[in-house]
Order: C-alpha cells, then structure tokens, then sequence
C-alpha cells in the first residue's frame, strides 16, 4: 500500500503516448514512466537524508517518510 508521498510522484511521473490500433487509427493512452517514478523517489530519499544531516537514524527516517514497516 503506497502512502500519500508515493501516490504524488507516481502521479508526477505518469506520460501520455500515441499507439496505433488494430484498425490504424492513432490512439492516446497513459502510463507509468517508471524510470521517472525511481528518479523523483531517489530525489526524494536524498533530501531527507540532506535535512536530517546523514547519520545512523537516516535509515528509519526514509522508511517512515514513505511508510514502509
């Protein structure tokens, strides 16, 4: 179950793109650019890391922000 921060930048990194039908006909879809969604979470985890000045506890601290147990 993702927590409200993932939701967002899953949201952020959602692209739209242009795929052909079985008929020809051009088509709009969504989807999950998943290279994206790992960049922002890694952006995310470093400024953490960056406010709570890095030490032993930075581990828990990333964990809670993203509500993983």
């Amino acid at each position: 179950m993702m927590n409200d921060k993932l939701k967002e930048l899953r949201k952020q990194s959602m692209e739209t793109y242009t795929y052909s039908d079985c008929d020809g006909d051009n088509n709009r879809g969504i989807r999950l650019n998943e290279e994206k969604f790992a960049e922002l979470i890694v952006k995310e985890c470093a400024s953490i890391a960056w406010n709570y000045e890095l030490d032993n506890m930075a581990y828990y601290r990333i964990k809670e922000h993203f509500g993983v147990k």
